[in-house]
């Protein structure tokens, strides 16, 4: 990635040879890893690519913590530490950066999912929408505007279908769209 705009890398998540997660930048004409950031696991980044967001889990104090990173000063800052997102699957930034929805699982299993929308500022969550066991958030975006968060649903017992849904950022009535097209894992708007 460079400044002018003519992209020389892509920068993903890799593991090295000892298995640990680091944030890479691949040079795009030879696939070589030029740069590692190790411990840096990547979640999302931002809808203009300029900013990389990681979770980090404590499985002793059973907390994580949220960071994100300035992909072109490689400054990171954490956002948020707790026990909410101890034990999410997806996060999802904003389009002004100012807000993360994530998921925190609930229920016996954790098969259930609360979605929950972080103010980076404050560090306050707001619950905006909870499913139904057993089914958990496949992939969760914002809408262009930053209005609305659409999500997929993954049913764990197969008796609804996996789903496409839509919700206020506020929150508010969730709106189901029909689809049939099975599980959706990746959105982008």
């Amino acid at each position: 990635i460079t400044g002018s705009g003519n992209a020389t890398a892509l920068v993903t998540s890799v593991r090295g040879k000892d298995g640990v997660s680091a944030l890479g930048w691949i040079d795009i004409r030879t696939g070589e890893v030029i740069r590692r950031i190790p411990r840096f696991v990547l979640s999302a980044f931002s809808n203009d690519g300029a900013h990389a967001y990681s979770v980090t889990r404590d499985p002793t104090a059973r907390t994580a913590a949220l960071s994100v990173m300035d992909l072109e000063t490689q400054g990171v800052q954490e956002i948020y530490r707790g026990a909410a997102m101890y034990a999410y699957s997806r996060i999802a930034a904003s389009p002004d950066g100012q807000s993360i929805a994530y998921e925190e699982r609930t229920g016996p299993k954790r098969q259930a999912a609360i979605l929950k929308v972080l103010q980076v500022a404050s560090g306050e969550a707001k619950e905006v929408h909870r499913t139904q066991e057993p089914i958990t958030v496949a992939a969760l975006a914002w809408s262009a505007d930053g209005k609305r968060i659409i999500f997929s649903t993954q049913d764990w017992s197969g008796d609804r279908g996996d789903q496409l849904w839509s919700i206020p950022a506020g929150g508010g009535q969730a709106v189901r769209y029909d689809t049939n097209i099975g599980l959706i894992t990746q959105i982008a708007v």
